[in-house]
C-alpha cells in the first residue's frame, strides 16, 4: 500500500482517500502502518466502520486525536506522511501535535490513484452508463420555456432513481450565451428557439465518478454554429483517435488545440483531466504538461470553443487507456442532435 521510505506511518485524513484504501467513508482518519492500519472513528460511526471493515486489513477504533498520540508515542513512530494536497491547516495542527516530523506522502498516493484496477475501471464503467440513460430520458424535456434549473431537476433525480449516490459535481446546464461560459451556473434562463443547450453532468456511483458533456440545438443552427461543432467533434476525434499510452499530457491536449487553432477558434481551457473517486485528478491534459498517460488511467476528452455572447461548444466523453489505445465509457453518438 505504502513504501515507508523515510515515513513511519501514513494518516489519512479525506473523505474520498478513506473511502479509496477502507472501501467505507466516515468521519475520521485512517492510521497505516507496516503491521496494522485503523480506521479511527467517534461512537457515532463506530458500528457501521467496523461492520464495513470486517475481514479487512483495518481494524476499526473509537478514536481521537489523543489515539494518535497515543500511538505513535507507545510505537515509537518519529515520522508521519501526510498527504499535504488534501489535509487542511487544522488537521496538520492536530497531527503535528501528535508527532511532530511529517513527510509530503501526495505524490506517492496519486501514483497509486492514477492506475486503475480492473474493478474500478468496471464501476466508472456503470456511472458512466447512467449517466448516458440519465441523459437521453431528459432530452424530450427540451422545450421552449422550460429553464436550466428544470433541466437539471430532471437529471438530479434520474441520478438517484437510477442508484447513484449523488451528483459527481454541479451539473451543467446552459442555454444560448450561457454556453459560452465553460463553468455555467446553472439558473432560472428559459429556453427559446434556436439556441445552444449544453450539458455537461456527472454522477457517483459506488464512490466513482463519471463525466460527460453534449451540445445540443434547439431550432435551426446557423452556418457559424454548424462549422464551429464540425471543428468541436474533428477535434475530439484526432484527440481520441490518436492518443497514446506514454505520450505527454501535453501532446495530447495538442491534438485537440491544433485543430481548433487551426480553424481561430478559441479553446480556453485543457483537453481533460482524470476521473476516479475525485471528478479532478491526475492526469491532466493540459497545454505543455510533461506527465505520461499511462496504462489503464482514465480522463476525459473535452474539447470545447466559446464565442462570447453567442454560444458554447463542449463535446466529452472519459475515456481509459487499454492496449495503448484510447477507450471511451460511452457508446452515444457525437454527432449534432437537433430539437426542432
Amino acid at each position: 500500500m505504502f513504501s515507508f521510505s523515510g515515513y513511519d506511518a501514513v494518516i489519512i485524513t479525506d473523505e474520498k482517500q478513506i473511502f479509496y484504501f477502507a472501501g467505507y467513508k466516515a468521519e475520521g482518519y485512517l492510521l497505516i502502518t507496516e503491521s496494522q492500519n485503523y480506521f479511527c472513528t467517534d461512537k457515532r460511526y463506530f458500528y457501521a466502520v467496523e461492520k464495513a471493515v470486517y475481514g479487512t486489513k483495518f481494524k476499526a477504533v473509537v478514536g481521537s486525536w489523543e489515539f494518535l498520540k497515543d500511538y505513535c508515542e507507545k510505537s515509537g513512530i518519529k515520522r508521519l506522511g501526510v498527504d499535504y494536497s488534501v489535509t487542511t491547516l487544522e488537521q496538520s495542527y492536530l497531527i503535528r501535535k501528535c508527532c511532530s516530523c511529517l513527510k509530503d506522502v501526495s505524490d506517492e498516493i496519486k501514483k497509486q490513484t492514477l492506475i486503475k484496477t480492473d474493478a474500478e475501471i468496471e464501476k466508472i464503467r456503470k456511472a458512466c452508463l447512467i449517466t448516458e440513460q440519465t441523459f437521453l430520458e431528459v432530452i424530450p424535456y427540451i422545450k421552449e420555456g422550460v429553464t436550466e434549473l428544470d433541466l437539471r431537476a430532471e437529471l438530479e433525480y434520474r441520478f438517484l432513481k437510477k442508484g447513484a449516490s449523488g451528483t459527481s459535481f454541479e451539473p451543467i446546464v446552459a442555454f444560448g450565451e450561457n454556453s459560452a461560459v465553460p463553468h455555467h451556473q446553472t439558473g432560472n434562463t428559459r429556453l427559446e428557439k434556436n439556441k445552444a443547450v449544453l450539458f455537461d453532468i456527472g454522477c457517483v456511483l459506488d464512490g466513482y465518478c463519471s463525466d460527460f458533456t453534449r451540445t445540443l440545438f434547439f431550432g435551426q443552427p446557423d452556418k457559424e454554429f454548424l462549422h464551429a461543432y464540425s471543428c468541436v467533434y474533428d477535434a475530439f476525434f484526432n484527440a481520441y483517435n490518436n492518443i497514446k499510452t506514454g505520450m505527454t499530457c501535453g501532446q495530447a491536449d495538442n491534438l485537440a488545440r491544433s485543430v481548433l487553432e487551426s480553424e481561430n477558434l478559441p479553446f480556453t481551457h485543457s483537453l481533460g483531466h482524470g476521473v476516479g473517486i475525485n471528478i479532478h485528478e491526475t492526469p491532466y491534459l493540459r497545454k505543455n504538461g510533461n506527465d505520461i498517460l499511462k496504462e489503464a488511467s482514465v480522463f476525459t476528452i473535452e474539447p470545447g470553443c466559446y464565442l462570447d455572447g453567442k454560444f458554447g461548444i463542449r463535446l466529452e466523453d472519459t475515456c481509459y487507456l487499454k492496449n495503448g489505445k484510447v477507450n471511451d465509457f460511452y457508446s452515444l453518438d457525437k454527432k449534432l442532435k437537433v430539437i426542432e
